[in-house]
């Protein structure tokens, strides 16, 4: 399936027969804008395809990476594939290629900002870069691609909503104090070419800002918000309503409304991420795969909108990764492709050690975690490590060139399992998720019989 991708790629000449990214400036830029839109048409028609390929391999040990809330650079998924068997993430170069919607363009024009005009051959460049460097994990069916961010386009014509009680009911009634804890909100404020997010609290009411969350540094995307007054101008034949509004105003919003606006947005946040989450479970239901989210405020959203609050749970999961010491060295991502394909049982062992780690800490008292993992972490792991940078020995020249060192910290792949992820070693049992105000999302999880989500915290 991801060979079909890398076959495309070759087929339009983004790529090169040997996987290396083509010279992408002997491209006329018109070429390179249709041969980018006929690569967004042609994912759209081969996605549903795609995902029944996935499933139809029957990993043991694979996760969908979340587009919303983990990293899909390149330096990031390799060290996962030391521990898992297989992964799914979103296609870098889909996103890119999407057309920008009308709405966006007038919203560009409107700002005062400069049209995007055509193909930034940098980025384009970058998003090649990705499918050349992790080619043999593609072609061996170690990683898979698919276009995820399909699942969040947003619509055509935007709906407009007339929301009764600030949106509320849109926030799990456990999560409420969580969500209020965690947030943070920033100002918006305009340059002469982009909005940029102000590093301080939005203490003169700014009418554009931005919100995000505490523990969620890994979203893909920001939340900004416009309060903005319209004018009515009439309907369209279609049915849709015709409006004006200025697109930027620096007057502040007098206290008491800018208080309701903000809960408003807050809520509004938080639902329509639930909404998202729900739609990539669902995916990695069909893939035959949990999801994957790196983002700590995420996880503990998800353990309290099922009801489970496990206060120190958070806590626990930091003292593990202190406890330990270990750094992924991934100065070249073909030692861990090699390491999978050329000694196979190490890597195998490893991953099998990990899980049964996470096993073994389940119910471990606080006070006593730190001591047991590094306890865990020096007997069974450790003595691994120098086995597997005595097998990478035997295959690179380099003798110093170990992929994985004892003196810095291997943020172990507790998280990583689909069957003793970290979800239930922090007691985020997430078939228990019932989601009271989402029914979309409750009633597709309280079927669940194993955990759903995997908080991953391998980090290189």
């Amino acid at each position: 399936m991801s060979n079909s991708t890398l076959q495309l790629l070759k087929a339009i000449s983004f790529l090169n027969n040997d996987n290396t990214v083509a010279d992408l400036e002997k491209i006329p830029l018109p070429e390179l804008a249709a041969k980018l839109r006929y690569y967004y048409d042609k994912c759209i028609e081969l996605s549903d395809r795609q995902a029944e390929r996935i499933a139809a391999i029957g990993f043991g040990d694979a996760s969908l990476v979340s587009s919303i809330s983990a990293s899909n650079s390149v330096m990031d998924l390799v060290p996962k594939l030391l521990v898992q068997e297989a992964l799914v993430a979103n296609d870098p170069l889909f996103a890119f290629a999407t057309p920008t919607s009308e709405h966006s363009k007038v919203e560009i024009e409107a700002m005062g900002f400069g049209a995007n005009e055509g193909v930034n051959l940098g980025k384009l460049h970058n998003k090649l870069l990705y499918f050349s460097m992790l080619a043999p994990f593609l072609e061996a069916g170690f990683l898979h691609v698919i276009p995820t961010s399909l699942l969040h386009k947003a619509p055509d014509v935007l709906p407009v909503y007339a929301p009764k009680n600030l949106y509320r009911e849109r926030v799990p009634q456990k999560a409420v104090e969580f969500v209020f804890r965690s947030v943070v909100v920033n100002p918006l404020a305009r340059t002469s070419n982009r909005m940029i997010v102000v590093d301080e609290p939005n203490h003169k009411r700014n009418r554009q800002i931005c919100v995000s969350f505490r523990g969620d540094d890994t979203v893909t995307h920001g939340s900004f918000y416009f309060f903005r007054q319209v004018e009515y101008l009439g309907e369209n034949p279609d049915g849709s309503l015709k409006i004006a509004y200025p697109p930027w105003n620096d007057d502040p919003l007098d206290e008491a409304q800018y208080k309701i606006w903000e809960e408003q947005v807050i809520n509004q946040t938080v639902g329509a991420r639930l909404e998202s989450i729900g739609d990539e479970m669902r995916l990695a239901q069909t893939l035959g795969a949990p999801y994957m989210t790196e983002s700590a405020f995420e996880a503990e959203l998800l353990a309290r909108s099922g009801g489970i609050v496990e206060e120190d749970a958070s806590t626990l999961a930091v003292n593990f990764l202190e406890a330990n010491s270990g750094l992924l060295n991934l100065t070249d991502p073909n030692l861990i492709f090699r390491i999978r394909t050329e000694k196979a049982e190490l890597f195998e062992r490893f991953r099998l050690s990990l899980k049964d780690i996470s096993l073994q800490l389940r119910g471990v008292e606080e006070k006593e975690f730190a001591a047991r993992a590094k306890q865990l972490f020096e007997r069974e792991v450790q003595p691994q490590i120098a086995e597997i940078n005595g097998g990478i020995g035997k295959i690179v020249e380099s003798a110093g060139k170990g992929l994985l060192q004892t003196g810095g910290g291997l943020l172990l792949a507790l998280q990583t399992g689909p069957s003793i992820a970290v979800a239930a070693l922090l007691g985020f049992a997430a078939n228990g998720i019932v989601g009271e105000a989402i029914p979309a999302i409750g009633d597709y999880l309280r079927s669940r019989k194993r955990p759903e989500f995997i908080w991953n915290k391998l980090r290189p």
